[in-house]
């Protein structure tokens, strides 16, 4: 009866043993997750912040572009100290290309860390700005502009509104962590 008594412990510690080794792994990957989920709503806030700055930017060049070319008049050309309309319009696609090209790596940016709900609404944020760039070199009246640039504010605001959405939500907890609520 001794030697049954010393199996039936030694089972119980295996199982107990098991047990605590599935428990450790459990406990390791849960503690993964939150840190995994940390890093990525960082790596979040920081696309995004770049990439509304880099929009905020890029919009009042936009702008400047903007009015400077309705400003610009082909009365003044034969003046020597006004440059010719061609040097003005590929001086104004220059620049408006450069201010476009710093918006191009924080919007990719953004699509890396998502998520995919996120990404629509930063696309349409810089669609309103492409608008705005297309302005900026073409020929812009005052009524298109103000009508393209309020559609880019509300964008903006949009995405605004969705970043805060995406960061100010608590990361789900693992699975593991919930396996007691059925349907979760």
């Amino acid at each position: 009866m001794t030697e049954q008594w010393g199996a039936i412990a030694a089972v119980i510690a295996a199982v107990a043993a098991i047990a605590g080794v599935l428990l450790e792994l459990r406990t390791t990957t849960d503690q993964a997750h939150v840190e995994h989920e940390q890093w990525l709503r960082d790596q979040r806030q920081e696309a995004y912040l770049k990439y509304a700055d880099a929009s905020d930017t890029a919009w009042g060049e936009f702008k400047h572009l903007v009015e400077l070319r309705l400003a610009y008049s082909e009365d003044h050309i034969d003046d020597p100290g006004v440059e010719s309309e061609k040097a003005f319009l590929e001086r104004l696609d220059r620049e408006a290309r450069q201010a476009w090209e710093r918006v191009s790596k924080p919007y990719e940016g953004v699509l890396l860390v998502g998520p995919p709900e996120l990404n629509e609404v930063a696309s349409s944020s810089r669609d309103r700005l492409s608008e705005l760039r297309a302005l900026a070199v073409g020929d812009a009246s005052v009524d298109m502009y103000q009508a393209v640039e309020a559609q880019a504010k509300s964008s903006r605001d949009d995405f605004l509104v969705a970043a805060r959405s995406v960061l100010w939500t608590a990361p789900k907890r693992p699975r593991s962590l919930r396996w007691w609520r059925r349907g979760s």
